[in-house]
């Protein structure tokens, strides 16, 4: 029969265990058991039946079943922990840490001892509170969904001060030239309390002049941002900048070079005969479109609004004057053929004018606007930020702070040190904080 059987095709089959143990790499848990409750209980019934064929009972409460089935339960039972003990034998398959710290170990690598949770903490005061927090403050987490609530407890003292609970954080200031060539905007501190678009403006040095008109004014912060256009094609670093009331002209601004003028002639009567002839000719005004240092400038009509000590910005023979009207008036004005009523000014800060019709003149809202002669960068990089106006409360070497860049990211520091510092060009004062570690990246300066 066995040289019939070579095959085994005749061979009742293979004991179901022990099992075949085979794992393919790269698992992240490996088979290691040759066999189970059932798999044991079915090799040895099958043996049982080879070894006793007249027990042909198979039912759970006979004894003899009884003992197959608890060795096959025992069987089972210690399977599971050979298959466990074998995954902790591998470090991608360990599950337990006293596996992965003993694994380590062959490498002769120590594991630091585990630590409880840390995290920074933002204590939030009423604005004129102040409160001192002593270690072992206990706090507690809000938990979100399926979580669990924390509870912390405070490492260290803390002096809680009101008015250091939310700062605006700001870069570090560097120099601003709000009026230099291809500008089209500055920030300004002080100026007319009403500023809007289309509102004229006027920038001028001793001997440049450029007007402008305004296209937006926005707030930003305690400054306020004007725009204007088209962009600066001069540098009026030094100038001034007015808002203008209204633009102006002088009395015959439109003269021409020439006109007719009628001369009645000289008639003499002893002799009864013209000296002189009457007839038209031709008269230059040349020398009539001045108008002197001191006495009455005319306007070209009657202007409502001028006032004594209003503004008056006049350009004319290469220079820009900034004078104050000291009167107002009305009078018949003849030049040439022009004549009608007009307001008339009495100036005082000005030079006299070569040609009326080559000035030019703007009445101005009398508050400057002053430019603010710093500028903030577009981000905040580094150990350092700034603080505008500086809190009341001194902010201690050592304190710990958070930087929030406002889209969820904080970065938590310490001080180590605070110097009060004035802007490049002048303005406020600002309180530079230093802290470290320095930021790992750039936050959006309008955002933090």
């Amino acid at each position: 029969m066995d040289t019939l059987d070579s095959c085994l095709c005749c061979d009742p089959g293979a004991p179901a265990t022990p099992g075949r143990v085979s794992n393919r790499p790269g698992l992240s848990a490996i088979v290691y058991r040759v066999g189970t409750f059932a798999a044991f209980r079915e090799t040895m019934l099958e043996a049982l039946a080879r070894e006793l064929p007249e027990l042909t009972t198979r039912a759970g409460d006979d004894h003899a079943i009884t003992l197959l089935e608890l060795w096959a339960a025992l069987g089972d039972v210690l399977c599971f922990y050979q298959e466990r003990i074998a995954n902790e034998a591998f470090l991608r398959t360990a599950v337990r840490r006293d596996s992965v710290r003993r694994l380590a170990q062959l490498l002769d690598y120590r594991p630091r001892p585990g630590l409880s949770a840390e995290a920074d903490i933002a204590f939030i005061l009423d604005d004129d509170a102040r409160a001192a927090l002593a270690p072992g403050l206990r706090l507690m987490s809000l938990p979100g969904a399926n979580e669990q609530p924390q509870t912390f407890e405070t490492l260290e003292s803390c002096n809680g001060i009101g008015e250091l609970n939310r700062l605006r954080a700001r870069p570090v200031p560097v120099a601003d030239t709000p009026s230099a060539i291809g500008r089209s905007s500055m920030l300004i501190t002080a100026g007319p309390e009403i500023l809007a678009a289309g509102d004229g403006l006027v920038f001028f040095t001793a001997t440049r002049i450029e007007e402008r008109t305004i296209t937006a004014v926005r707030a930003e912060g305690s400054v306020r941002r004007v725009e204007w256009a088209p962009p600066q094609t001069q540098d009026f670093s030094g100038g001034q900048v007015f808002r203008v009331a209204r633009p102006l002209r002088f009395f015959g601004w439109n003269a021409p070079d020439n006109y007719n003028e009628y001369d009645p002639g000289l008639f003499n009567t002893a002799t009864n005969r013209w000296d002189k002839p009457p007839m038209w000719r031709s008269a230059a005004t040349a020398g009539k479109l001045g108008l002197p240092d001191t006495g009455r400038w005319p306007l070209e009509a009657r202007i409502n609004g001028l006032v004594p000590g209003a503004l008056l910005l006049v350009a004319h023979d290469g220079a820009v004057e900034l004078g104050a009207i000291t009167a107002v008036a009305e009078a018949p004005t003849t030049l040439g053929t022009l004549s009608d009523t007009v307001s008339v000014l009495t100036l005082a800060g000005l030079s006299a004018i070569t040609d009326r019709r080559r000035a030019r003149a703007f009445a101005l809202v009398p508050a400057p606007l002053v430019p603010r002669a710093y500028r903030y960068p577009d981000h905040i990089a580094g150990g350092r930020i700034t603080l505008v106006p500086p809190p009341a409360a001194p902010i201690d070497p050592k304190r710990r702070i958070l930087l929030d860049d406002g889209h969820g990211a904080v970065h938590a520091a310490s001080v180590t040190g605070t110097t009060l510092l004035v802007p490049a060009g002048g303005g406020a004062g600002h309180l530079s904080v230093d802290f470290t570690p320095a930021l790992p990246a750039a936050m959006v300066a309008a955002d933090a």
